[in-house]
Parts: C-alpha cells; structure tokens; sequence
C-alpha cells in the first residue's frame, strides 16, 4: 500500500510546515521501520497504516525531529550548549559536528523542560532554543566581506539621515533604501547597523520602522550598559578637599 505524504499528514491532522523548505519523507517497510524515500510514505498493507494512525505521536516526532540547526553554530557551539542545558549526547566529545549536531537535535526533542539561562545565551525555554539553533549566529554566520558590506550600508543610512533624509548619493529611491536597511536589520548585533536603523526610524516615509533584530545576549548587555550609565547619572558625589585661594 503506498500513501501520499500529503494523505498521511492530513489523516494525523499535521501540518507539513516544513515540505517546502526541507522536504523529509518517510516510508515505513516490512521490518516496521521508518526509512527515506523521495515522494511518499510507503506501507506494505493496511496494518502498517492502522499501526501508525494508533501510534500517531511517534510518527509526529519522528517527521519533526530532522536536525534543523544552523551551519554556522560550530561544534565548539554545541558542546557549550549542550553543558549550559544539560542536553545529554553520549561520549559527545569524540562525535563529528554533523553527529553532534544530530544527537543534540534528538537528544531536545526528548526534552519536556528546559533549565533557563540567564548567564550566557538568556534562553528562557526549549522553544527558545530551538529557535535559535535553527537561525544563523549572527556573527559568526558572517565573512569578513559581508560584515564589511553591512556596515558600508548602514554608513550609507546613516549619511542619508544626516543629511536631511536625502536619497543622494548612495540610493536610486525608497524602495531601495527599504530593501538595504531591511537587510542589515538581521543584524542588529552590529552597534552601526543599530545607530543607522535608530536614525532611520524618525524618517516619516519610513512606515513601519524598520528594527534591528538583536540577539538576547547583545539586548542583555545593552540593557545592562544602560543601567549602568543611569546610575552612574544619578549619582552625586561630594568631595571633601582643602582649597587654596590665592589673591594676586
């Protein structure tokens, strides 16, 4: 019996969020195991089929559990995350990165709860996590060349800003300038492209504003500064010293 894989989501009631982007079949075989193929979910006969309808949740995690993290999160990365959250991945020191990244991804699924950080990552939550894993590392995920780039765009908002929002020289119209300071916003851990976007958003022909997108790391440390600089503000200080005045 072969089965559409849009058929078996539908009859799980699941929603294939993934297909698109990172089509992952499955098929199930005569020795009752999930294995690859290119374009449907394969079952021998109708038991199979009642099998999986009854055991529905495994087949969910299984589709869902196909590592999704990021290239750019390195194997050092990992290691550290997975002490900070206390994933446990056996003799995980003398895996490859793709292992590492495959027994770390499975080990999470089996998570129910996560220990939140509030050191290193500022993760909150599993979801949270995963999330992360999944987007680039904002800096490391960069060359040289296109961090260079970046803030070479964000200069040339910046001069816009600076100059009475004026298109010239640097941009052919609005649409252009929206599509630059679109892009350097999923870099908002870069301090440039963070002052450029803050400049931007009292051009009022830029509806909505455009904000950075700052990892939670950078937003603790910001906030931390800000603390700092305000207390530092409030703060009145006496200094008691004996003055000379000398009348000429």
């Amino acid at each position: 019996m072969i089965l559409n894989h849009d058929s078996i989501l539908n009859s799980f009631n699941l929603t294939d969020k993934r297909h698109h982007q990172y089509p992952t079949p499955i098929g199930v075989c005569e020795d009752n195991h999930f294995h690859p193929d290119d374009n449907y979910l394969q079952l021998d006969n109708t038991t199979f089929y009642n099998y999986l309808q009854i055991n529905f949740i495994s087949f969910k995690i299984l589709y869902y559990s196909t590592p999704m993290i990021h290239n750019s999160h390195s194997r050092k990365d990992l290691l550290e995350l997975s002490d900070i959250f206390n994933v446990r991945i056996e003799d995980k020191y003398d895996l490859s990165k793709k292992e590492l990244g495959n027994a770390f991804w499975d080990s999470l699924q089996t998570m129910r709860t996560l220990d939140a950080d509030d050191q290193y990552y500022f993760i909150e939550s599993k979801d949270e996590l995963l999330e992360y894993l999944k987007n680039p590392h904002q800096t490391k995920s960069l060359t040289i060349q296109d961090k260079q780039e970046i803030i070479k765009f964000s200069r040339y908002i910046i001069y816009y800003c600076d100059h009475g929002f004026n298109l010239d020289p640097h941009f052919e119209n609005i649409q252009e300038l929206k599509q630059i300071a679109e892009y350097i916003s999923n870099y908002g851990d870069i301090a440039t492209c963070r002052r450029a976007l803050k400049l931007l958003s009292f051009d009022k022909k830029i509806n909505p504003s455009i904000n950075p997108i700052i990892s939670k790391r950078v937003q603790r440390e910001l906030q931390e500064k800000n603390k700092l600089k305000k207390d530092t503000m409030n703060i009145l200080r006496v200094k008691k010293q004996k003055v000379i005045v000398v009348f000429d």
